[in-house]
């Protein structure tokens, strides 16, 4: 009987020594451990990668609207409404339709204040009333002169909703990043470029 206890203990004994020594779960243990986080990679490479590419395309954007305009010496609203269109489909293919476009004639005087000459939004955009002021950059405040500020903007949502953490549970933000960029330049052709029903 003795040594039916004695083999029972060392069979129990036997038993947590090999399952302390098993490994045969370890890598199911470590995939389930690492398969989170490196989802969060990869969704968080989508959407940022995501995000700096429609950024570029606001500032391409930008920069193509002040770029034509300053071109032209004379324009009307449906000559602003073609250029901006074109410029629309820069954001091609993302959402064009959300992007809000503002173009401002900028004019400082001799005594360096920068005012509204006209303005002109699409989609929202804002519109300053002509003879407000303006502000820009020092750097790029020359007196007696005529600015183009080209202003896009955009709701960007992400794809997936972004995970944050409040207090003690984790939240889900699907709510959009505003995107934006503003250019300067100066006339090309002529000194000031006009806008007759702006």
């Amino acid at each position: 009987m003795f040594v039916k206890m004695l083999n029972g203990k060392m069979s129990k004994t036997k038993q947590k020594a090999s399952f302390v020594q098993d490994k045969k779960g370890v890598a199911a243990v470590e995939f389930a451990l690492i398969v989170p986080i490196l989802l969060l990679l990869f969704i968080g490479t989508l959407e940022i990668s995501l995000a700096v590419s429609v950024d570029r395309k606001v500032s391409r954007v930008s920069s193509s609207v002040a770029d034509l305009i300053t071109q032209g010496t004379s324009f009307t609203r449906a000559s602003l409404d073609d250029v901006t269109d074109i410029a629309e489909r820069i954001m091609t293919p993302y959402d064009e339709e959300s992007i809000q476009i503002s173009v401002v004639s900028v004019e400082i005087d001799d005594e360096g204040i920068a005012r509204v000459d006209w303005s002109y939004g699409r989609n929202g955009g804002a519109q300053p009333a002509k003879g407000t002021l303006f502000d820009i950059p020092e750097s790029i405040r020359t007196e007696n002169t005529f600015l183009i500020s080209s202003t896009v903007g955009v709701d960007h949502v992400p794809a997936f909703s972004l995970i944050g953490f409040n207090g003690s549970q984790f939240t889900f933000d699907d709510s959009a990043i505003e995107l934006s960029e503003q250019m300067f330049l100066r006339p090309r052709r002529s000194n000031k470029v006009e806008c007759n029903d702006c």
